[in-house]
């Protein structure tokens, strides 16, 4: 049966469709895990100073068959001044008329105070060091590219121009930090260590991810698992 050129055409539309779906969905299928941890925090067990997780707490925000991405929350890197942060990004303070928050808004020049403002950086994992990424809650710190944690409210953004909005908010929005590189595991890494009881895992805690008591955190939590699950 011969189809007129009309129908053709639907049919090819109907082909495109579908092999666009299969595109965007196999990748999917392919790294989807049944087990996946976003959104939880690892505790590490391991009793080896030399290794770099020694006592480390990581907030996990991607876990699937192909890789696992982390940000280690409780080892404070250094406390610099807005200034300071400016220069190691490579970024400049809003002027006059600076993209803030949302669209075109005035600012005011930065006044000395607030390029003088201390924030607290924190060593974030082993890979890439000395990018920057920022873990808060409110949408205000930044209208640029950001990751969404299912299931937590928390997002993650890597726009360095979210320093300006943190030194234009000041203390009208909810906590934030600042991690420098992160925690990084290949196909099968993390669910191995998992396996091997490497990690304790813990849900999602607002106030465990965002604690200003971080230097305590890893102390604190392993004498609640200890408590609670009579772990040795």
């Amino acid at each position: 049966m011969k189809l007129n050129t009309k129908t053709r055409e639907t049919v090819k539309g109907f082909v495109f469709i579908i092999m666009a779906l299969l595109l965007f969905s196999v990748p999917t299928f392919i790294s989807y895990h049944p087990n996946n941890i976003a959104g939880s925090i690892l505790v590490s067990r391991s009793s080896d100073i030399e290794d770099k997780f020694y006592r480390t707490v990581i907030f996990v925000a991607k876990h699937d068959k192909l890789k696992a991405i982390g940000y280690v929350i409780n080892k404070p890197k250094e406390s610099l001044k807005a200034q300071e942060i400016f220069d190691k990004l490579d970024i400049k303070p809003a002027g006059y008329f600076t993209n803030i928050i949302s669209g075109q808004a005035y600012a005011e020049t930065f006044i000395n105070s607030k390029l003088q403002k201390v924030l607290q950086t924190y060593w974030g994992g082993p890979i890439d060091e000395d990018k920057f990424h920022l873990i808060f809650t409110d949408d205000r710190y930044t209208s640029g590219k950001i990751n969404y944690i299912a299931n937590t409210g928390v997002k993650i953004s890597d726009d360095k121009q979210a320093i300006n909005n943190i030194l234009e908010l000041g203390d009208k929005v909810r906590p934030y930090k600042i991690v420098m590189g992160y925690a990084g595991w290949g196909i099968g890494q993390l669910d191995q260590e998992l396996a091997q009881g490497s990690w304790w895992v813990i849900p999602y805690d607002y106030k465990t991810l965002f604690t200003d008591s971080s230097v305590d955190l890893w102390d604190n939590l392993a004498e609640n698992i200890h408590y609670y699950c009579c772990d040795e």
